[in-house]
Parts: C-alpha cells; structure tokens; sequence
C-alpha cells in the first residue's frame, strides 16, 4: 500500500468511524479523534446543539458507549478524514 501514489486517498476513502471502529480507542483516543477531524467544533456550531445546551465537552464526558452513540449520531462529513495513526504505518 505504501507503494501507491494514492494511499492516503484510499485509506481515507475507507476510513470510517463506526461503533466497531471506535471501540478500539480509548476515550481520550475517540476525542483525539474528533479533534483532529474537526468534529468537535462543527458540533459545538450546530445551531440545534447549541439550543439544547449540548457541547463536545458534555458528550466527551459521558461513558465511552455514550460518547460514540452521540458521535455517530450527529451528521457529521468524515469523508477526508482518517486517523494519523493510519498513515504512520505506511512507512
């Protein structure tokens, strides 16, 4: 994989967070995560979060079974999104 002009746009493509993907990280990974990819502020934006008095830090809180409920079920785009990790391995 490492060989290919395209790797990351492949791995990329193929990264997706679903329950069984993110139950391999540990809570401060899941948040990392969301970090990184920008979901914690698109969630603190929405304007139906924001009238809730919902925040990241609140869901981020919650136990680890929460916390990926409520990450999954905000709409959030991942599409350009995979973990660092991933791409160290490609050396």
């Amino acid at each position: 994989m490492a060989t290919l002009d395209n790797a990351k746009d492949i791995i990329t493509a193929a990264w997706n967070p679903s329950e069984e993907v993110l139950k391999n990280y540990t809570g401060a990974g899941i948040k990392g995560l969301c970090v990184s990819a920008g979901f914690d502020k698109a969630f603190n934006d929405c304007e139906a979060n924001k009238s809730a008095k919902h925040s990241f830090s609140k869901i981020a809180a919650k136990s680890k079974g929460d916390f990926i409920k409520a990450i999954l079920a905000f709409n959030f785009d991942w599409s350009s999104f995979a973990p660092d990790t991933i791409f160290k391995h490609l050396k």
